[in-house]
């Protein structure tokens, strides 16, 4: 293969074969491209207009002048979009298909995370209500216990017992009063897990304290055993369902984090797409000015061109016509023997020579 280059007018370029450009926003080809299509009759804008040639980046076509134009064939290669076609147009739109994609992750992730914050809470939810019920059951056993507590403490007033285990019996009041203070602070006051949990494990130290001065005589009755049996088993309960509340409270709040943090990740990049949008639009217009403008010479240069042509075959014509005139009059002067002059002699001498 032997490859020339060259400077002039490529459609007139005597070659096998010739390359052209075509961008895939052109519906009308300019530059030597719009050159070699007039050459052509109009055969590429043709075969744009009917899909044939769309001008996609890697896409060739082939055209054979048959004798319209020196060349052999004609290579038609497709260069993409314009914008693309540029360095830093083509590394600000691969940057935006990257921050595009990792926008697009990062919302799909926040969505799960969302997800899974939403399971946990509405779990969360769910046991809360539950602890509710076993707050106003242990709220009933405690009113149950305490009615038993003071027909017992009636009964023992009754009997006016004086020994040493009743002389014990007002400092056990005093720690019942203070359990029934706690059960009604965790009922009635809006508390944290740290804080229900602490308040949890003093009311059953309390109560470790008043077995041990009560012994067996303050929970003489069957009745009152049973109640205080099941408020242990509602306490431990309960203790279960803060702990387990607090934990999943914990596990929404980490999901929560992360997905406030991907939406702020989002933020900037969507603050960095709409200055690359931004960027690319005002190359783009820098673009289509351009081409505008090298179009619009490439027009002016034709019709500079094809006027200069007329002029100069009007030219031939008139210097013909004068010189055929100068004949003539060269002719009839001689006839009649007078003087010629040099234009007159010029014409002669090159009308007998020819």
């Amino acid at each position: 293969m032997q490859i020339n280059v060259q400077q002039g007018s490529i459609q007139l370029a005597e070659a096998d074969t010739i390359i052209i450009n075509l961008f895939d926003d052109v519906t009308t080809p300019g530059g030597a491209t719009g050159a070699v299509n007039q050459a052509l009759d109009g055969a590429i804008a043709d075969l744009i207009a009917s899909g044939d040639l769309t001008g996609k980046a890697g896409e060739v076509g082939v055209l054979y002048p048959r004798g319209a134009i020196p060349a052999t064939r004609v290579l038609v290669v497709g260069l993409g979009k314009r914008d693309e076609f540029n360095l830093k147009t083509k590394e600000n739109i691969n940057e935006r298909k990257r921050l595009d994609e990792d926008f697009r992750l990062n919302r799909e992730r926040a969505a799960e995370y969302k997800k899974k914050r939403d399971a946990l809470n509405e779990q969360v939810k769910v046991l809360k209500e539950q602890r509710g019920t076993l707050l106003k059951t242990l709220t009933k056993y405690n009113n149950d216990l305490k009615i038993v507590k003071e027909n017992e403490d009636q009964d023992r007033k009754k009997q006016k017992v004086t020994t040493e285990r009743d002389k014990r019996y007002i400092p056990l009041r005093k720690i019942k009063s203070q359990i029934n203070a706690l059960e009604k602070k965790i009922i009635t006051e809006i508390l944290d897990i740290k804080e229900e949990n602490d308040i949890i494990e003093k009311i059953r130290k309390l109560e470790v304290l008043k077995n041990e001065a009560e012994g067996k005589t303050l929970m003489k009755s069957t009745e009152a055993r049973k109640i205080y049996k099941e408020i242990n088993t509602i306490r431990g309960q309960l203790k279960e369902f803060n702990t387990n509340i607090h934990q999943l409270s914990e596990d929404s709040q980490n999901y929560h984090v992360l997905m406030l943090e991907l939406y702020r990740e989002n933020d900037i990049k969507k603050k960095d797409i709409d200055q690359i949008s931004r960027d690319l639009a005002e190359s783009k217009i820098v673009a289509d000015e351009f081409h505008n403008k090298y179009t619009a010479l490439r027009i002016k240069q034709k019709r500079s061109r094809k006027a200069r042509q007329t002029g100069t075959r009007a030219g031939r014509i008139a210097r013909k016509e004068i010189q055929e005139a100068t004949l003539q009059d060269a002719l009839e002067k001689k006839k009649q023997g007078k003087k010629l002059n040099i234009f007159e002699a010029r014409a002669l001498f090159e009308s007998s020579s020819k």
